[in-house]
């Protein structure tokens, strides 16, 4: 039973619904600026006012950040109570040892405590990314070797099929689906029957009704452009060419089978008249062309000269996904030995290590559920299948879910979004759990939540976005203290536009040129902001500004142009950890010293890691040296002009075999005074703590027996990556006294009163995807059927 809201209390109906519903599963769908983390934490303190011990509550975040905030809150509210409730002492005591903290922490907490069931190690940990990675595409160049020398025919057939020079992009390929299958629960199950379950007459019928629903689609997209031009056009001119294109469109429309639509699909369309309205002509024409776009589409889609060999090439690719499979099993268990034996781990691993405890251990998994009050989890909408899976194990219809789906930005992190949205529809629809809506917003203008919902109105659907924007998703303001204090000023988005002229400017310098400009006329007129601690308006400082982008590769020319204008701008970016200065230099040094006890790789690398070093901070050595060095051989060159550089390459070089990798860059630091030269670079804190922690890595590869040659492949695998960094931890501080420019990922939870969103015209860049063998939880491992084999 839900206790009456008294009239005193600062909570919404929803809110106070979400914090008091008990005793049952329940999804909170808390949209932005609802006050979900106060909620939230309220609930805590509420469930532990009860007496249920903090210990009997699981708290799960997707970051550390997010979990030390959470405990700090629940601190911060114990801490103003607990005078007037003593019994909740032990819960502030015990407050650091509580479960709130990420999924992968409980799940690593979880198999060290029950290690002895799992057969692993209790010291077993989670192992350096790129590590692993780099062991598994060792592993797969090394099976790719023995599948050569055993002259398998299917394994060559496939080879012939996908190769032209060598196998380096076939190997990618075979990597990427290992890490699609890490995603599955059970994935040597998933292997053992992979060819049953997707090589069978019921899945080719199935695969053959999809693509004909995909024809039909766009058949419906050429009906709707041509509803479209019925509606735009009055001129009499045109709404007889209007007939005539539907009529050349008539037969393509009327069809329904494969074999209709190939035989209706040569289409010449009329042209336009020369005659009638311009303006009408001129959007007659735009649709005209997405029309005709659309045919070429069909085209290409209808290639196929029937629906019988649409099966077939399904058929086809049955020996390549056998050889895959083999070759993928054997990976995948050799890669499994590895990192047993080395005692890492991925998170992915440890996760499903935990369901298999679970699952193998009823004693344990009973105690669990009957042990714990509530599991809390805070942003649920970006779970994965396999953390999904670990909750299912110990929850007892005791699941407390928050989150908002509009705000699901993890996929590329193995989120599913659609776990929200299904549970969201269920519970909606289910008399056992409940779905609470919060869809007030406390923190942004009417006129702000307004134009998002016009926007979100127009693109979101259950199909794009994952929800259905009705009054259950649409953003509704809360903060009635902005009616209290209004200016004189327009507070709805302002769209700045310019030409795309040929003047010497680029877009960017023109959008830094127009941000700039608004920005010092607002402070030059007094803009009035409000500011929620004092409960008024107030001018409007430079710290009240932000600039929003979609990447950080223009931040420069921002800052370039803020200086121009005399605009105090803080740059939030995360600096490239091995791109940095200071690092590559290093990078580089160690690889010249491999060179010098590698005769292949010296012809390969010594060239290019010498350079880098003369041109670094460390050297800066001019380009008349550099010309001089390179003319003759390089050892004798670099000897004569820069003797303390030979003679220090040499002398670390001569070492390798007896130190280790820590040793090694200690002596490079040393030898090349690294600490005290880092001083030219500027932010010496910053650098140092980066020099330390560099050193620290590689304490790490002494424990795992790094060869130098291996430490330089890990450090490059990271640059030739641009996904891949050293994440350090560094992370600066919003500025109060400037304007503060960060991209739109990393902006999420801040809150500031004047936003601007630049790069909107950046497009989406779709990968070209047909020529590739791709991985999909849906549909398996899809397999392009062609006979000129890949690029590479």
């Amino acid at each position: 039973m839900i206790p009456i809201k008294p009239k005193n209390v600062i909570w919404s109906d929803e809110q106070w619904q979400a914090i008091h519903e008990h005793g049952k599963n329940i999804l909170v769908s808390a949209g932005a600026g609802s006050g979900k983390t106060a909620v939230l934490t309220e609930r805590i303190i509420e469930i532990l006012k009860k007496g249920v011990s903090i210990d009997r509550l699981i708290v799960l975040t997707f970051t550390k950040a997010a979990a030390s905030e959470m405990k700090e809150r629940v601190r911060s509210e114990l801490q103003k109570i607990v005078s007037t409730h003593p019994e909740l002492t032990n819960n502030l005591t015990y407050l650091d040892q509580a479960n709130i903290q990420t999924f992968d922490s409980f799940a690593l907490e979880i198999v060290k405590k029950y290690h002895y069931f799992l057969d692993v190690s209790r010291e077993i940990n989670i192992g350096d990314k790129v590590l692993l990675d780099l062991k598994r595409k060792e592993i797969i160049n090394d099976v790719f070797n023995d599948f050569y020398e055993s002259e398998n025919k299917a394994f060559y057939d496939f080879i012939n099929t996908f190769t032209i020079k060598n196998d380096n992009l076939l190997q990618q390929y075979l990597f990427q689906i290992c890490l699609g299958l890490d995603l599955l629960i059970d994935k040597d199950k998933y292997l053992e029957s992979y060819i049953a379950n997707y090589y069978n007459e019921v899945v080719y019928n199935d695969r053959l009704t999809e693509y004909l629903d995909l024809i039909k689609f766009t058949v419906e997209r050429i009906r709707k452009h041509l509803r479209r031009i019925d509606n735009i056009i009055t001129d009499e001119v045109l709404v007889n060419y209007s007939e005539r294109l539907k009529d050349s469109l008539a037969d393509l429309l009327a069809s329904r089978t494969y074999r209709g639509f190939r035989e209706s699909v040569d289409i010449k369309l009329p042209q336009i008249p020369r005659n009638g309205d311009i303006e009408e002509k001129e959007l007659v024409r735009r649709e005209r062309v997405k029309i005709s776009d659309l045919l070429k589409e069909l085209k290409s889609m209808l290639s196929y000269a029937s629906e019988d060999e649409i099966i077939n090439e399904l058929k086809s690719t049955k020996d390549h996904a056998s050889v895959i499979i083999k070759i993928v099993k054997e990976v995948e268990s050799r890669f499994w030995d590895y990192k047993k034996k080395i005692n890492l781990f991925d998170f992915l691993d440890i996760a499903k290590l935990a369901i298999t405890l679970f699952e193998t251990n009823n004693e344990l998994r009973d105690y669990y559920q009957s042990h714990i009050y509530e599991i809390l989890i805070d942003e649920y909408q970006d779970t994965n299948d396999i953390q999904e899976a670990l909750i299912s194990k110990i929850s007892n219809n005791n699941v407390y879910m928050v989150g908002d789906i509009k705000q699901s930005i993890y996929r590329f992190r193995n989120a599913n979004p659609e776990i929200f949205k299904n549970k969201y529809l269920d519970f909606k629809a289910s008399n056992k759990d409940v779905a609470i809506d919060l869809v007030k917003n406390f923190r942004s203008r009417k006129e702000v939540l307004d134009n998002i919902n016009l926007v979100f109105n127009k693109v979101m659907s259950l199909e794009l976005g994952g929800v259905d924007y009705d009054d259950n998703h649409s953003l509704k303001f809360g903060n009635l203290a902005y009616l209290k204090n209004i200016a004189p000023q327009d507070y709805n988005f302002d769209i700045l536009t310019y030409e795309s002229d040929e003047s010497d400017l680029t877009s960017v310098e023109k959008e830094a040129f127009i941000v700039a400009r608004d920005i010092k006329k607002k402070i030059d007129e007094k803009y009035q902001v409000f500011d929620k601690k004092l409960g008024t308006l107030r001018d409007a400082h430079f710290g009240d500004f932000t600039i929003l982008a979609s990447g950080k590769k223009n931040f420069e020319t921002y800052k370039k142009v803020f200086e121009y204008f005399n605009l105090p701008l803080v740059i939030h970016k995360e600096e490239d950890f091995i791109r940095s200065n200071e690092i590559y230099v290093i990078k580089n040094i160690l690889r010249a010293i491999h060179s010098l006890n590698d005769l292949q790789y010296y012809k390969d690398n010594f060239k290019d890691a010498i350079l880098s070093l003369l041109r670094s901070f460390l050297v800066e050595a001019s380009d008349k040296d550099i010309s001089l060095i390179f003319l003759g051989d390089i050892k004798e060159g670099l000897n004569l002009r820069f003797p303390k550089i030979y003679s220090s390459l040499i002398n670390i070089s001569r070492k390798v075999e007896n130190l280790t990798l820590s040793e090694i860059l200690g002596e490079i630091y040393k030898e090349f005074d690294i600490y005290y030269k880092v001083v030219k670079l500027g932010d010496v804190e910053d650098k140092e703590n980066k020099l330390n922690y560099f050193l620290a890595k590689f304490s790490e590869f002494d424990n795992l027996n790094f060869t130098l040659l291996d430490a330089i492949n890990y450090l490059e695998e990271i640059i030739n990556s641009k996904d891949l960094d050293i994440d350090i931890g560094m992370k600066s501080e919003i500025a109060k006294d400037a304007i503060n420019m960060m991209t739109i990922h990393m902006s999420k939870g801040l809150e500031f009163p004047v936003c601007y969103y630049v790069d909107l015209s950046v497009r989406f860049v779709y990968k070209e995807l047909n020529d590739r063998i791709l991985f999909d939880k849906e549909y398996g491992i899809i397999i392009p059927v062609f006979r000129e084999g890949l690029k590479d």
